[in-house]
């Protein structure tokens, strides 16, 4: 398992820690613990994971960049060893970003072992996890590894996509755990091990599970079960199936759908500018309440904006909006084109603004800027009343080329979410 500091810059597989250096495992904890507990085999180094479906493993993002294979049972000699043919990392899924460490791998045939459920909702009021694992029972000794083992955790705090608990003991994760499961008090999976303490004695993140439920509720019904990816269409089903529906997890992107494909990449981000709902991966490009001519992707809400994706942190006519101006609405600040929604920033005034050929809200005309005319105020001493004139087709083509070419760069630099 990776330590936070070797998160940060930019671990990415689950490789063996180095000598003196610890991730995540079980030490001073009980023995045995939950069947549904695996350990995975990786080209990285051992992870661990647990199962979610006959034929589907839920396990940590860095622990799945190789195929291997997965063992199910108490430890060595293993009831089973499957193969894995298929890992697959949460949509949004971001090395710098321990609330996204997660993914999904699908092994070749299923396991006798009993899945786990997996809690959908926010874990609000979980006081305690308890942690199952296979890594070092004690820090310093690699061979003390590979026996299934278990240990309540108490919980410090719920982060932005993580849970961290305080490192009071006796149990802590250590190295080689990553991708382990933590149960609620029902016996549900809330959450996976992220990263913890070097020292194996203090404070472990993990990755929260809700923010990420209908990732995974989609994948496994693509994997296993009636409606998965098997050659077979079949009828009602709750997802698509990807034998009847080019917008399933088949393997192949298919622009346009409704929801998004999951073999499509991840859709632009809650805020970022966008100028249609297929543009966004929540399906919601709305206008900006404060400049009718900006768009930006968004979401739906029913409350004060508390269930808003940041940074739409308040709710308006039913969708999450900022909780102020708009960033880059027409008349903000701007050094440059990218600042502004509309890819128009006038150099001379250094405020966002568009095209006279858009039209000029009231209080604004026309003045020459750049490649050509835009909206700036009247009192500005270089506009004049109305929308004018683009000033000649030359004047149109290059504002034109001028604006594409920023909204492409635009694209670009969105962030993933």
């Amino acid at each position: 398992m990776r330590t936070a500091a070797l998160f940060v810059i930019g671990a990415v597989a689950c490789a063996a820690p180095a000598a003196g250096d610890h991730g995540a495992a079980i030490v001073g904890g009980s023995a045995d613990g939950r069947a549904a507990a695996v350990q995975l085999d990786v080209a990285g180094g051992p992870g661990r994971g647990v199962l979610v479906a006959p034929r589907v493993v839920l396990t940590a993002g860095h622990c799945a960049a190789q195929l291997g294979s997965v063992h199910v049972g108490a430890g060595a000699p293993w009831d089973e060893t499957l193969a894995i043919v298929e890992a697959r990392r949460a949509r949004d899924y971001r090395v710098d970003d321990l609330g996204t460490d997660l993914a999904l791998v699908r092994l070749a045939t299923p396991s006798a072992a009993t899945p786990a459920l997996v809690r959908a909702a926010t874990p609000t009021g979980l006081r305690s996890l308890e942690v199952v694992g296979f890594g070092r029972q004690i820090a310093a000794e690699p061979s003390s590894s590979g026996t299934r083992r278990t240990a309540i955790l108490a919980v410090a705090a719920l982060g932005d996509g993580v849970v961290i608990t305080d490192g009071a003991g006796p149990g802590f994760t250590c190295a080689g755990d990553s991708g382990a499961p933590a149960f609620d008090d029902a016996g549900q999976v809330v959450a996976t091990v992220a990263a913890g303490d070097p020292r194996c004695a203090g404070p472990t993140t993990l990755t929260r599970l809700d923010r990420h439920a209908a990732w995974i509720a989609a994948v496994v019904a693509a994997w296993d079960g009636p409606c998965a990816a098997d050659g077979a269409c079949a009828t009602g089903c709750a997802t698509i199936d990807p034998d009847c529906d080019r917008c399933g997890l088949d393997g192949t992107c298919a622009p346009g759908c409704a929801a998004p494909d999951l073999d499509c990449p991840l859709g632009r981000g809650p805020g970022v500018s966008c100028d249609a709902d297929v543009d966004c991966e929540s399906r919601r490009c709305v206008v900006a309440p404060d400049d009718a001519t900006s768009r930006f992707c968004s979401a739906a809400c029913a409350d004060d904006g508390a269930s808003c994706p940041a940074p739409l942190t308040s709710c308006a006519a039913g969708v999450c909006v900022y909780p102020g101006p708009t960033p880059g609405q027409f008349g903000a600040a701007c050094t440059d084109d990218d600042a502004c929604r509309s890819g128009v920033c006038d150099r001379g005034t250094q405020t966002c603004t568009r095209a006279c050929a858009l039209g000029c809200p009231d209080g604004y005309g026309c003045g020459a800027a750049g490649p050509g005319p835009v909206c700036r105020r009247l009192d500005d001493g270089c506009a004049v009343g109305g929308t004018g004139s683009l000033g000649g087709v030359a004047g149109l083509l290059a504002l034109i080329t001028a604006r594409r070419s920023s909204a492409a760069r635009r694209r670009r630099r969105s962030p993933p979410r």
